[in-house]
């Protein structure tokens, strides 16, 4: 698994840059599960489709939207818990995030897949 540093905003200190590191695991285990809740999501969406256009079956509608609504509330959870971490993602593709430090500095990490 892939992770480096590309670019800093401001000099970071190498404290700062291993306080970073440390993070790392952490953060792609709250990416994994914004990945996994996503993909979730979208089967959810595409069975709603699907059942929309072969019957109307409230019952079997009700439990998708519930379910579907309950990943919208964790991926959303997800995101406030990388925020936490002082952490955005700002390319999807290779996966780069941007990290801010305790003195303000922000490094972008490239993780590639999770």
């Amino acid at each position: 698994m892939l992770h480096r540093i590309v670019r800093a905003q401001k000099q970071v200190s190498l404290a700062e840059r291993e306080q970073g590191l440390a993070r790392i695991p952490l953060v792609r285990s709250v990416l994994r599960e914004i990945e996994e809740r996503t993909w979730r999501l979208l089967l959810l969406e595409a069975a709603r489709a699907a059942l929309g256009r072969a019957q109307a079956d409230t019952v079997a509608r009700q439990l998708l939207e519930r379910e579907a609504s309950l990943q919208r509330r964790e991926l959303a959870r997800a995101g406030r818990e990388l925020a936490q971490l002082g952490c955005a993602i700002v390319v999807s593709s290779p996966l780069t995030i941007q990290m801010q430090v305790p003195s303000g500095a922000r490094m972008l990490w490239i993780l590639g897949r999770c």
